[in-house]
C-alpha cells in the first residue's frame, strides 16, 4: 500500500466517502513539498488558532513530473532535484507539530495513534519518486 493509499484508507475511515476520501487526498489534506511552500502562512494561521489540522507532505525529492517531461522531450534532467528538508524541525517554527515517516506503515501507525488537539499535524512522507512514471 502507497501513501496515498493509506491516506484515503485512514479518511474513509473516520466517514468520508471513498471518492471524496480520494479527492482529499489529492486536494488539500495531501502537498508535495514544493507545495508546503505556498501554504505555511496558512499553516501559521491555523496554529495561532488552535486548530488540529492534519497535514501530509509527500517528500520525493523531485520536481518528478518535470523530470519525466524533459525525459519524453530528450532533455537532460535538469533543475528537478530538491534537497531534503526536515520537516519534523521546520514545522515548530510554525507553531505545528512535526514528523517523518519513511514507509506506508509507518504512516499507518501514525495515524492510528494520538494526534495533538491543539495545533497542526504536519507529516512528512518521503516517497520514491519513481513510481509517478507509471502515472504519467
Amino acid at each position: 500500500m502507497n501513501v496515498s493509499e493509506v491516506m484515503v484508507q485512514y479518511l474513509t475511515a473516520r466517514g468520508h466517502r471513498r471518492e471524496a476520501a480520494q479527492s482529499d487526498a489529492t486536494g488539500g489534506v495531501l502537498h508535495r513539498r514544493r507545495g508546503l511552500a505556498m501554504v505555511q502562512g496558512e499553516l501559521r494561521l491555523a496554529a495561532s488558532l488552535g486548530l488540529d489540522l492534519l497535514v501530509v507532505v509527500f517528500c520525493d525529492g523531485s520536481l518528478n513530473r518535470i523530470e519525466i517531461k524533459q525525459a519524453n522531450r530528450n532533455y537532460p534532467s535538469w533543475g528537478t532535484l530538491i534537497e531534503p528538508t526536515d520537516l519534523a524541525r521546520l514545522a515548530p517554527a510554525m507553531g505545528c507539530e512535526g514528523v517523518m515517516v519513511d514507509s506506508s506503515a509507518a504512516l499507518g501507525r501514525l495515524l492510528a495513534g494520538e494526534r495533538p488537539k491543539d495545533r497542526p499535524l504536519v507529516v512528512g512522507a518521503r516517497i520514491d519518486p519513481s513510481q509517478y512514471t507509471a502515472q504519467f
